[in-house]
């Protein structure tokens, strides 16, 4: 069963998603805070930096229509972030491992919410090594860690989005009814 805090809990962090929408979505209400608001006030937020590796290895549903330009990808995530840090103040970046080159997506190895994470269990083998890079800075920043210890279960980070009062969590290759029933709901 998922951690009491992530069922009911009121917080001010919200991990950064990309947003990715996937297949159907199962909704689980919960009586989390009475002002949502109060869930996207950031204070902190930790980026992966483009490895430049992430062309030619990263993980694609399909190639995109025109090829990726690295070093525009790379000012552009540059300017991202530096934005993102003139509204944050506690910023940490995690630096670029050529082997994954989708650890730019710190997003999908962990689900965080009020100091804690929960660190999850990507369906993608090539990913697995990620963890090893963003629980340390999590833990490092005071999280408190928990792990989806269910062998059947996968989640990726990514297919999780918290509106302030209810988690909605996509089913997809990345994301199974195992992990969505055990840890979600």
């Amino acid at each position: 069963m998922l951690p009491k805090w992530l069922r009911t809990t009121s917080s001010v962090l919200l991990r950064i998603s990309r947003g990715r929408a996937a297949g159907k979505c199962a909704v689980q209400r919960r009586a989390v805070s009475s002002d949502p608001a109060d869930y996207f006030h950031y204070t902190r937020v930790v980026f992966g930096t483009l490895s430049p590796s992430f062309v030619a290895q990263s993980l694609r549903h399909q190639e995109p229509a025109k090829p990726i330009d690295l070093e525009k990808a790379m000012r552009q995530h540059e300017n991202y972030m530096t934005q993102v840090k003139n509204l944050i103040p506690h910023a940490v970046q995690i630096a670029a491992d050529d082997a994954l080159p989708d650890l730019v997506y710190v997003e999908d190895p962990a689900v965080v919410l009020d100091g804690k994470a929960l660190i999850t269990r990507m369906g993608q083998a090539s990913r697995e090594g990620e963890i090893k890079h963003v629980r340390p800075v999590l833990a490092e920043m005071g999280f408190q860690i928990y792990e989806v210890d269910d062998p059947e279960a996968i989640v990726d980070g990514g297919d999780v989005i918290f509106t302030g009062r209810e988690f909605l969590v996509g089913l997809s290759k990345r994301t199974n009814k195992a992990s969505r029933l055990t840890y979600i709901l």
